[in-house]
């Protein structure tokens, strides 16, 4: 039976997420904790009217109490796709391609699957991060970590888990790609206009097919796909990686991060710096290839 797919994300509605999520008085950060949960509030309200299942996950970290928002279309009993992006940016910027753009394609994606009048054989579920990793820090609790360890308890059969991380930030002008590694240049070029998906090799059969859907669901959006075998700082760490450490099948969709966009840490990370139409593109090949897909 054919799916219907014919529904598009709208690049206006992507910015008025990721616009809203920038202008609080303080950045969205742990050292200004009211507005991250100013952040998570909008998240939950944005996602309570695509699904009445949708619920805030509390967390502690050194005495200070952070959440989850979780949404999920489709019976608890089915396997699961976990969706996330971290909510919290670093203190003092408006955070809009670190890390809105992530949460705004999340929003759209909820947007996009609750009008499909379909059913599907396996259950999706959206997490907006409400403490943001470390760097390479594996120690510390942040909300990727706690809603690994709840799913486990739980014991939810995972499919497979997709990170967003930095989506908003394309460009065509020569020169505007750097990489971790200094061969990639000559293999990828220098333009920052494609989509990046990073993986961990040895993560199995399940990354391949959504890479494949993905290339396929992709029509004017360039994809290239990386596999270091060791995790670079702000390339391919992050979430994404604790999911790959308990087992969970992972990949990470991004634009390569502070590697392509040189306000990625800074104040100057506004929406007016984003690429609206290409990030509409990568919400659309994710929700093509969900609907698309088969366990």
């Amino acid at each position: 039976m054919s799916v219907p797919v014919l529904s598009q994300s709208h690049p206006d509605s992507l910015r008025k997420h990721i616009v809203k999520l920038g202008a609080f008085p303080f950045s969205r950060s742990s050292v200004h904790l009211e507005y991250l949960h100013k952040a998570g509030d909008y998240i939950l309200k944005q996602w309570t009217q695509y699904t009445p299942n949708t619920r805030e996950q509390w967390f502690e970290v050194k005495g200070e109490r952070f959440k989850n928002i979780i949404a999920s279309f489709g019976a608890d009993t089915l396997p699961t796709i976990v969706l996330g992006a971290s909510v919290e940016c670093p203190d003092g910027t408006p955070g809009a391609d670190n890390n809105a753009s992530g949460i705004a394609c999340l929003t759209e994606l909820a947007r996009l699957i609750a009008k499909q009048k379909i059913t599907l054989p396996f259950r999706i579920e959206l997490v907006a991060y409400g403490k943001s990793t470390s760097s390479l820090s594996k120690k510390e609790m942040c909300g990727s970590l706690f809603h690994i360890q709840q799913l486990q308890q739980d014991s939810i059969h995972l499919i497979g888990a997709i990170v967003l991380h930095g989506l908003g930030f394309f460009t065509d002008l020569p020169r505007t790609q750097n990489y971790p590694m200094y061969h990639y240049r000559w293999m990828y070029g220098r333009r920052g206009n494609f989509l990046a998906i990073i993986q961990t090799p040895g993560t199995g059969l399940w990354p391949r097919l959504m890479k494949g859907l993905f290339k396929q669901y992709s029509p004017g959006l360039r994809i290239i796909n990386f596999k270091p075998i060791v995790p670079f700082e702000g390339f391919n760490d992050g979430d994404y990686l604790h999911y790959v450490n308990a087992q969970i099948p992972a990949m990470m969709l991004s634009n390569t991060q502070s590697f392509r966009n040189k306000y990625f840490y800074y104040e100057t990370d506004t929406y007016e710096t984003l690429d609206y139409f290409r990030m509409a593109k990568v919400t659309d090949l994710l929700f093509r290839s969900l609907m698309r897909y088969r366990p």
